[in-house]
């Protein structure tokens, strides 16, 4: 028998259980870093959005602010003018 025949031969048993065990616990682990960076993503987009849509948000990006507060508030056309 040669040394390359005895480096092909599977694990024993109790090991093939004991990295399987730990490869399960790596994919598990990787799956749930995965998810948490999508749930972080997922937040950062919204609050960005919030931002963005907010007249506040918007009133302190723009360069006249008083202009972004007033269109936000201008009546609105369907409004009885009395």
């Amino acid at each position: 028998m040669s040394d390359a025949s005895m480096t092909d031969a599977p694990p024993p048993p109790e090991r093939a259980r004991a990295e399987s065990a730990r490869a399960e616990a790596a994919r598990r682990a990787r799956q749930q870093r995965e998810a948490q960076a999508l749930r972080d993503n997922l937040r950062r987009r919204k609050q960005q959005t919030r931002a963005r849509t907010t007249p506040i948000a918007a009133s302190a990006v723009l360069p006249d602010g008083a202009a972004a507060q007033d269109s936000a508030h201008t009546p609105r056309d369907d409004t009885p003018s009395t």
